[in-house]
């Protein structure tokens, strides 16, 4: 009984504990929404400039 608790104690310790991968997780999380945020912003500027090119066009006319 106490070397199945001593085996139990030893294993628990090589486990990476539940803040750390949470904290890992959050980070992940943070830095795929910036990305992603950093991307559709882009995309945003992209098509206005676009946009407004288009529309620069349309008065010359």
């Amino acid at each position: 009984m106490k070397l199945e608790e001593e085996g139990r104690e030893r294993r628990t310790t090589k486990t990476i504990p539940d803040s750390f991968l949470n904290h890992l997780l959050y980070d992940f999380v943070i830095n795929v929404t910036m990305t992603m945020r950093r991307f559709i912003l882009n995309e945003i500027q992209r098509i206005a400039k676009v946009a407004l090119v288009v529309e620069d066009e349309k008065k010359h006319y």
